[in-house]
């Protein structure tokens, strides 16, 4: 390998919806040279779950650039300039270190503010010249919007002259091309690939922003299908663009990044246009393409996907460890390659809102008062708040797998559903189970025993089966208290129950993730759909029947199967009472309801990696052993020559490698 650090080119390819580029599933053809460039070689990995920090140009590409979230390298809004270190800094002392940009929230230092007004540019404020883009870079050029072609070819200009000079160079691009649709160029208007009619000459030209949406909406059949056409005739030139731009690169020995900022809108019903002022995914969810050069990877190149949760901040840090540049910058992000890990996303915006119940559409500004917009992504859990005036704040939080529009269901549980949990740390439960929006609403009817110190008995078995609200007409969940259950869940596991009634009408133990009997023999996943301490999980076609599933939640159709008032210790009741179905004649089954298991520790903090929860890595411990082992001979000699016992201790050691 070599010892010379490796060259680096950033691609910051502005306003890219990674759902309307066919490498990540469009059913529109948007980036075929791109896909034929990947299909060439190894090294290329696509990151399918990339989120960016903001909805707009300069706090995003702001994160690209710092490996950082915005309230930490400050540039949240226009009145702001840097405060930390860019990665063209960090990489200085090894490499030349060159960046383009092609936007106003990039420009350069030089510009002055007459040459900016003489641009049309009168309305954005004096300090827009003083956001620090040259500091860290030896060159810094700057390009007007509009003026695509002339970043991109000064770009293959000086890659194709570096490839006959041996010093290793960064360089950063950022091109507006799939940004600017709304002006007239051929490219953009070139929508026969798209549209069975010509484009509506008054699409042609139109304003950046909100204002087409509401000025047209009456006058122009299909304006929605026209704006798409023209968005994604864009990408279509920026791809070939991009495809141009790495003719001149040696990938021997180059690391290439290619992301975008933030995506953009097309949703006038929902009030989701244009971009910035908002976190809905159209604009968070972004494109992240990695290329690992040879010299770095050796033998043994990276896998072409990676479906882990990733954030724009990752770039930077990957990058300084594969040129082992040396930085005393803090970084929010991670290694793209390091393990998969369940982490926070941040994203905020405090210079624009869209409010998300006004019509016509209407983008408010900082400049008007004070305003914030943030989410937080604990995928696929997605908190996100809006403020705008005193007082006046909307929030909400959805599940992104089952909601990705983040529409609020419009129905609610018709009826309570009754629970029971046994709770020993309730600084746990607190915040874990106690936390779950339908427990604090009360939509899930739950009984606490409290089995501090052992205080309610010597067995989970016992105490599930005495419950008072075991006593009821069923069905009755049982779960652990550091289970942390999403909004909605009690409707949404209410309707998988009335779909699994009408399924399988002989079916008495549910739970949200199980396995089946000989799986770990055919190498099979296990059944279900939650999030651990290992990472998001969703795995086969839901409901499935299963012979066993696991304790984190146990549903219990009625009482004629019931837990084992006799059975000691904290352990093997799941095999056990699915046992009991089974020996009955009945049926075990996993339904998709999602759950979050150890979500957060006592201290309230996000339970990152396996290593992180005590729970697990004390299941190595003699103690452990001991509990399980009284609770596992108890239920073998009890179903020994009665039932074939299928458990899932065995099976979580084998797919997660611990206990």
């Amino acid at each position: 390998m070599s010892t010379t650090p490796p060259n680096v080119l950033l691609i910051i390819a502005d306003t890219v919806r990674a759902d309307h580029l066919d490498l990540f599933g469009y059913n529109r053809i948007t980036t075929h040279h791109l896909t034929r460039r990947l299909q060439a070689r190894p090294g290329w990995t696509l990151f399918d779950r990339c989120y960016s920090t903001a909805g707009w140009t300069l706090p995003a590409c702001a994160s690209i650039i710092t490996g950082q979230n915005p309230d930490r390298h400050g540039l949240i809004d226009h009145s702001r300039k840097f405060t930390t270190e860019k990665i063209a800094g960090a990489l200085r002392a090894t490499h030349r270190t060159v960046g383009i940009g092609n936007n106003g929230n990039l420009v350069s230092d030089a510009i002055s503010v007459e040459t900016l007004e003489g641009l049309g540019l009168k309305r954005r404020p004096k300090k827009w010249n003083h956001f620090g883009w040259n500091e860290g870079f030896d060159r810094y050029e700057w390009y007007p919007h509009d003026q695509h072609w002339k970043a991109l070819n000064k770009a293959r200009r000086l890659l194709n002259r570096w490839q006959s000079d041996p010093t290793p160079w960064f360089m950063m691009l950022h091109t507006n091309l799939a940004h600017d649709y709304n002006l007239d160029r051929p490219y953009y208007r070139a929508t026969e690939h798209f549209l069975d009619g010509p484009l509506d000459e008054r699409l042609h030209d139109f304003r950046d922003g909100p204002e087409v949406w509401n000025e047209l909406a009456d006058d122009v059949p299909n304006l929605t299908e026209q704006i798409i056409a023209k968005y994604d005739s864009g990408l279509r030139r920026l791809d070939r663009s991009l495809d141009q731009v790495l003719d001149v690169v040696d990938l021997d020995n180059t690391i290439v990044a290619i992301v975008s900022d933030h995506g953009e809108g097309f949703d006038p019903e929902l009030g989701r246009v244009h971009h910035c002022g908002r976190m809905h995914e159209d604009l968070l969810h972004v494109p992240l393409i990695f290329f690992t050069p040879p010299s770095v990877y050796g033998s043994s190149p990276p896998p072409p996907r990676q479906r882990f949760v990733r954030s724009v901040t990752d770039i930077v840090p990957t990058i300084l460890r594969m040129t082992n540049a040396a930085t005393g910058a803090k970084h929010d992000g991670a290694d793209l390659f390091g393990p998969e890990r369940h982490r926070s996303i941040f994203a905020m915006d405090s210079a624009y809102v869209y409010r998300p119940d006004e019509r016509p559409i209407r983008r408010l500004s900082s400049d008007q008062g004070p305003l914030s917009v943030q989410s937080v992504i604990n995928y696929p859990l997605k908190s996100t708040s809006y403020s705008w005036e005193p007082d006046v704040a909307v929030s909400g939080q959805h599940h992104l797998v089952y909601d990705p529009l983040e529409v609020r269901e419009p129905f609610e549980a018709d009826t309570p559903l009754a629970a029971v949990t046994v709770v020993v740390d309730f600084d746990e439960y607190a915040h874990n189970l106690g936390a779950s929006p339908d427990v604090r609403s009360g939509a899930l009817e739950l009984e606490v025993i409290n089995n501090t110190d052992n205080a309610a008995g010597d067995g989970i078995g016992p105490l599930y089966a005495n419950a008072t609200t075991s006593q009821q007409s069923g069905p009755i969940v049982y779960l652990h208290p550091d289970v942390y259950l999403p909004e909605g869940w009690v409707t949404r596991t209410q309707h998988a129950l009335a779909q699994l009634d009408e399924l399988d009408p002989f079916w008495a133990v549910a739970g949200i993730a199980g396995r089946a009997r000989g799986s770990i023999d055919r190498g099979e996943t296990g059944i279900g759909h939650w999030s651990d301490p290992h990472g998001y999980r969703a795995f086969g076609i839901l409901p499935h029947q299963v012979d066993v599933v696991d304790e984190l939640i146990i549903i219990v159709r009625d009482r004629s199967v019931d837990f084992d008032a006799s059975m000691p210790g904290f352990h093997c009741y799941g095999t056990d009472i699915c046992a009991t179905a089974q020996a009955a004649g009945r049926t075990v089954w996993v339904i998709d309801s999602f759950a979050w298991h150890k979500m957060r520790k006592s201290n309230r903090e996000l339970v990152t990696h396996a290593d992180r929860s005590g729970k697990i890595t004390n299941r190595a411990e003699e103690g452990f052993s001991d509990e399980f082992t009284l609770s596992a001979t108890y239920v073998k000699d009890k179903w020994d020559g009665v039932q074939p016992l299928q458990g899932m201790t065995e099976y979580w050691r084998d797919f997660y490698g611990v206990g």
